[in-house]
């Protein structure tokens, strides 16, 4: 059995689901891509702000930022190779310093984190 990091025996999985058309060009024989796609991430075993020392599931905002290469190998297949990052908007549970005192909207303070991802695959077209 795999530990945590906090060493409870227990480890969780997140999934993710991102969404969104890609924009590029599509040529006879390879096609580049950019790609900016809103989603989520899902974890079922995690520590949040609210939660404190114990471990709960949390679904975060997230988006994917990056590029696609693909080249055709046939009338029905491809290589592919997709590099980018996903970044995720965390909130830490304190105030944000950089509001003024009283601030309607929210004191609430959010960071960002993000995470570089390359990856390579064969694809098949139908």
């Amino acid at each position: 059995m795999e530990n945590d990091a906090r060493g409870t025996g227990r480890k969780g999985s997140p999934v993710q689901g991102m969404f969104g058309p890609r924009y590029g060009y599509t040529g006879k024989s390879w096609a580049w891509y950019f790609k900016l796609r809103p989603g989520f991430i899902y974890y079922d075993k995690t520590l949040t702000a609210e939660s404190g020392n114990n471990l709960t599931d949390a679904t975060r905002f997230a988006f994917d930022v990056g590029s696609v290469f693909e080249w055709f190998t046939s009338q029905h297949s491809a290589i592919r190779v997709d590099a980018g990052t996903t970044v995720v908007r965390y909130l830490t549970g304190r105030s944000d310093p950089r509001q003024p005192p009283g601030n309607i909207l929210s004191d609430d303070y959010i960071v960002a984190q993000s995470n570089f991802q390359f990856s390579t695959g064969y694809t098949y077209r139908f």
